[in-house]
């Protein structure tokens, strides 16, 4: 099966957004974990910001690189009607 780059795009995008979403996730847990010695809200908290930080990143990435296909197309399909 071969992946189309619509379908990338939609599976890049799926998995940046469930990265951040879990990134916010245990930043929202991070403020009501009880210090119970096994893992510290600090700890949490980077994680979280770190997954965050990785889903936005990601994200960005996924759509600039969406956003400059998209042009590459339209540019590539002028040349082809001018060629004709």
């Amino acid at each position: 099966m071969k992946l189309t780059t619509e379908k990338k795009f939609f599976w890049q995008y799926l998995a940046s957004s469930v990265v951040l979403l879990s990134g916010v996730v245990l930043i929202f847990l991070s403020f009501f974990a009880p210090p119970k010695g096994e893992i510290s809200p600090s700890v949490l908290t980077a994680f979280g910001e770190a997954l965050s930080f990785t889903g936005a990143v990601w994200g960005i990435a996924t759509s600039s690189s969406r956003k400059t296909y998209e042009i590459d197309r339209k540019y590539r399909a002028m040349e082809q009607k001018e060629a004709q």
